[in-house]
């Protein structure tokens, strides 16, 4: 299974709709962005496995699907604080595009216990990286961590 037919799998599980919806060549083929969309939107209670498959999603191999997976967990807000450490770790990622994301989702999961990374962050080469790492800080109720 691919790993957007399990980003997607995640998705259904986190909606509770049976994992029908879509099938499987549907989530071969939606994009990031519909994935996001259906999981952020959900009030629905999180599912460790269905956390988790996401969670483990930030370390998978294309680019696209890393910076999807940190979108997702930003866009699930303080249900996804468990994935603070590794939406942290991610800020480590190759990709400006996924540090990127992975800094403005841990503003959104809102873990306090993020801001040394975030603060580490304002150093990063990518000026997109530097942006939402501020933001997120500001969030996090830390612009003192901007001086």
């Amino acid at each position: 299974m691919s790993q957007w037919a399990r980003i997607s799998a995640a998705a259904c599980i986190l909606m509770n709709l049976p994992l029908g919806i879509g099938g499987s060549a549907a989530a071969e083929a939606a994009p990031a962005a519909e994935v996001y969309l259906s999981v952020s939107q959900s009030d629905a209670p999180l599912p460790e496995s269905a956390l988790g498959e996401i969670r483990s999603s930030l370390s998978d191999a294309q680019e696209g699907v890393r910076a999807s997976a940190a979108r997702t967990l930003g866009g699930l807000g303080p249900r996804a604080a468990s994935a603070a450490p590794a939406l942290g770790a991610a800020l480590q990622d190759r990709s400006a595009s996924v540090r990127a994301a992975a800094a403005e989702a841990l503003g959104k999961v809102g873990d306090r216990a993020s801001i040394s990374v975030l603060r580490k962050a304002l150093k990063d080469k990518s000026a997109s990286v530097r942006a939402r790492a501020a933001w997120s800080l500001g969030r996090l109720g830390a612009p003192y961590a901007l001086v």
